[in-house]
């Protein structure tokens, strides 16, 4: 693939992420995806195959490009505990697309049921892989109160992670997704008193 290819393919890859978060991937029709890319039909089959594959892809692409970042960041002995987590949520912030993820998967989990699948099972080698060692590293370098059950304190990350990635929560609070997280994570590692 020429560089040209390759920017092209990405742009395709951003856009209609964009694209189907916003408008949901089932009402979305390859003639009206292909008129808002600026593309034709036969590039999409060329480089995709479908509809469906380019959706598969743009699901790899998030899991490859979150997987890689988050794997650096825990392997990076230089941080902190505490800067570990700071510098998770700015990974997250980074990497998700747009800032209606949930709603996209939520799409996904109804209309694409196997490639939501495929989403979960990443999901639950990163939960695995990086946010129960983050917890477990919290709980040693007391961030955290050991009395309080480690699931409990994974769930509320990630819930808590979730919720300010959601598109009201981000409107209503006037915030960007980065800043959402960053205050988030301070707020989950302090408390709500003065950070």
């Amino acid at each position: 693939m020429t560089e040209k290819q390759r920017k092209r393919y990405d742009r395709i890859l951003k856009l209609t992420y964009d694209i189907v978060a916003n408008e949901g991937f089932y009402k979305l029709s390859l003639k009206d995806l292909t008129e808002k890319l600026r593309v034709s039909r036969s590039t999409i089959y060329e480089n995709f195959g479908s509809k469906e594959g380019l959706i598969e892809k743009i699901v790899e692409r998030y899991d490859e490009q979150l997987n890689l970042g988050l794997i650096e960041i825990m392997n990076d002995e230089k941080l902190s505990p505490y800067n570990r987590f700071l510098a998770i949520a700015e990974q997250l912030a980074k990497n998700s697309p747009s800032r209606n993820i949930y709603k996209f998967y939520n799409d996904l989990k109804i209309h694409l049921p196997e490639l939501y699948e495929q989403y979960l099972v990443g999901r639950k080698k990163r939960i695995d892989n990086v946010y129960r060692p983050l917890i477990k590293e919290g709980i040693k370098n007391k961030l955290f109160d050991e009395s309080i059950p480690e699931d409990f304190l994974l769930q509320s990350y990630l819930k808590s992670s979730q919720m300010v990635c959601e598109t009201d929560m981000l409107e209503n609070s006037n915030l960007n997704k980065g800043e959402a997280m960053d205050l988030m994570t301070k707020i989950f590692l302090n408390g709500a008193k003065s950070i």
